[in-house]
Parts: structure tokens; C-alpha cells; sequence
């Protein structure tokens, strides 16, 4: 009977097909991870509605269209188009 592999050996097995530059940038990305403070699990504590609601506040409602926002981006962007 074949016994599960786990990550860790799974992980090893594609480093060592890899070519050493890759391993390095690999090795560079782990230690950047480890050298970040662990992130810790916080329930969300505000429904979906909620936060798309209080996102949608950041935006003026000024009555414009989409096309007319759209417009007004790529002017702004591009200067006028007509």
C-alpha cells in the first residue's frame, strides 16, 4: 500500500528538478514570507451588504452615467476627444 506524500516531500521533489536561478528566487520569496508577522484569522464581522454599502458611500453620486464618468476619465486622461 502506497503511504500519502506530504507537502514538504512533495515540494522537494519539484526543487530539485528546478534550475538554480529559479531555487534562488524560490529561496528569496520564502524568506520574505517567514520574515512577515503571521497573519492571524479574524471572522468577518460585517455582512457583504454592509461593506459594499459603506464602500459605495466613497463615491459623490453626482447623477452622471457611466458613459458620462467613462468620458470624463479618458479626457482626463487624454485631454479632449471632440
Amino acid at each position: 500500500m502506497k503511504t500519502a506524500m506530504s507537502k514538504l516531500e512533495k515540494t522537494i521533489q519539484i526543487l530539485r528538478a528546478l534550475p538554480e536561478q529559479q531555487l534562488d528566487m524560490i529561496y528569496s520569496y520564502a524568506q520574505f514570507i517567514n520574515s512577515r508577522p503571521a497573519m492571524e484569522y479574524r471572522p468577518r464581522t460585517e455582512s457583504a451588504e454592509q461593506i459594499v454599502s459603506r464602500l459605495a458611500g466613497l463615491i459623490p453620486d453626482e447623477g452622471k452615467s457611466l458613459e458620462d464618468y467613462r468620458m470624463e476619465r479618458l479626457e482626463e486622461r487624454y485631454g479632449p476627444l471632440s
